[in-house]
């Protein structure tokens, strides 16, 4: 239930900041939102325990262009927090309009307002999971990476207000670029227990220094689809087919079509180039 979530992030919260290794700053914005009644309005629904942009597969329909037909990483499966899944928007803000808006048209549930605050929410206790994780483990090599995440974070924020984040006007600060090295964790539900099978360290650490890890690991990448070239996007001229200059309203939106499907075709081959280096 919403209440079961909001009381693990609470513990969460405290475990954290107990390390003494937690700006204040950052302690001060968690238990804020915490204590917000407007955040943990929510419906309950099946995820996957931490989408992330490698998460989908993709089938290339002739007619429609790149479809979802698949995802990935089913083992966190659970009821809980909707935004869990979409928590890795926050180290993508040029898709995560587009995500939401699609997202929330797509849904039968009640519409969520808190949805992307909380994604984000999420997204910066990946953070404090990492440096509990560490305390947990007696390491302090992952303590001290993790310290220097949320110092960077706390240093990055503009406003202590999760609030501020809901409109996605500003994008992400310097710290969320690292979120997508932090391993993933399997989604927690109620149980607030550290399940520490799911960290990988050797992706946070950088250097030599870097523990070892087991290499199926892969790290999640999200890719910057802005730049799809030009020539996938521009119409074609038609001009020539009328003297008038005129073009037939049916033939244009076939073209609008086709030139979305070349689009997205191009996307997905950009995406699946960079997911696989």
């Amino acid at each position: 239930s919403a209440e079961e979530v909001r009381e693990e992030i609470r513990q969460l919260v405290d475990r954290a900041a107990a390390t003494g290794r937690v700006p204040a700053r950052l302690t001060v914005r968690w238990r804020d939102a915490v204590g917000d009644d407007e955040l943990w309005r929510f419906e309950s629904a099946v995820t996957l325990g931490g989408v992330q942009a490698t998460s989908f597969l993709f089938e290339d329909d002739p007619d429609n262009g790149p479809e979802v037909v698949g995802l990935l990483n089913w083992h966190g499966m659970s009821l809980g927090d909707p935004a869990v899944d979409l928590a890795w928007l926050s180290s993508a803000p040029d898709a995560a309009g587009t995500v939401h808006s699609s997202y929330s048209e797509a849904s039968d549930r009640t519409p969520d307002s808190a949805l992307a605050v909380r994604g984000r929410l999420l997204a910066e206790l990946e953070f404090a999971r990492w440096l509990v994780h560490g305390d947990a483990m007696h390491r302090t090599d992952i303590m001290d990476d993790a310290a220097g995440l949320l110092e960077s974070l706390a240093e990055g924020l503009r406003e202590n207000d999760l609030s501020v984040i809901a409109a996605r006007s500003e994008g992400v600060d310097s710290a969320m670029d690292a979120l997508n090295r932090v391993p993933a964790t399997a989604a927690a539900g109620s149980n607030t227990s550290m399940q520490t099978d799911a960290y990988n360290p050797a992706d946070l650490l950088p250097g030599e220094d870097a523990p070892d890890a087991p290499e199926e690991y892969v790290g999640d990448a999200t890719e910057d689809l802005r730049d799809v070239a030009e020539s996938d996007l521009l119409p074609r001229d038609e001009s020539q087919g009328d003297p008038s200059g005129a073009v037939d309203e049916e033939e244009t939106g076939t073209d609008s079509a086709d030139e979305a499907q070349r689009a997205a075709r191009a996307a997905l081959q950009r995406w699946t180039s960079s997911s696989s280096e």
